[in-house]
């Protein structure tokens, strides 16, 4: 009697492929938002708002961005916020960065609650002390940002209804006090030993 034949064993499925790491030195991946608008199309109705500001466009992870000439700032939001098709209602962050003898850049990011899409919008001043003009006639939460971004960074938004420092305070001689703390020349103190914690003895 003839042995039965063997039967064949089904191969292992073969593993997926590990994906490939990204080259040493380069940045995160660029990618569209989950929910939010495509990005190509964002920045097609940005480029056809801001003609005639100078501005230079590029990509940041998730979202366009947008950077202006400091005397363009103001229009620029402006368009921003009123414009079929952008419609950025929320100004969502402003923040400071230094970039010392290259400038500080204002950084101004954006989001249109309905439209569900977002971009960033940049300008380089040239130096600390120098302004740029408000937006609080633009979006009225700019109003803390300016004020903290400007005694941070020791730059003016030209045009802001209060230009007084938020968290920080002024001395006798109306200087803002300890200072301009977000820049890189700015020392900070000394490291104090570590606080020592319990109850006196009694006496």
């Amino acid at each position: 009697v003839a042995a039965p034949a063997a039967v064949a064993r089904p191969s292992a499925p073969a593993k997926p492929a590990a994906p490939a790491a990204p080259a040493k030195g380069a940045g995160p991946a660029v990618r569209d938002a989950k929910g939010l608008r495509p990005m190509d199309g964002v920045r097609a109705r940005i480029e056809s708002a801001m003609s005639g500001l100078g501005p230079v466009f590029g990509t940041a992870i998730d979202e366009v961005t947008v950077t202006v000439p400091p005397e363009n700032l103001p229009e620029a939001a402006r368009r921003l916020k009123e414009t079929d098709g952008l419609k950025f209602d929320y100004l969502r962050c402003l923040s400071g960065v230094d970039y010392q003898s290259d400038g500080i850049e204002v950084v101004y990011h954006l989001f249109s609650t309905r439209l569900a899409q977002k971009c960033v919008l940049k300008t380089r001043l040239p130096a600390e002390g120098d302004a740029v003009g408000t937006v609080t006639t633009v979006w009225a939460g700019a109003n803390w940002h300016e004020r903290e971004t400007a005694e941070m960074f020791n730059i003016r938004f030209e045009g802001h209804p209060y230009p007084e420092p938020l968290l920080l305070e002024r001395d006798d001689q109306g200087t803002i006090v300890p200072g301009p703390v977000l820049l890189k020349r700015f020392k900070l103190r000394p490291k104090e030993p570590p606080a020592q914690y319990g109850f006196p003895e009694e006496e």
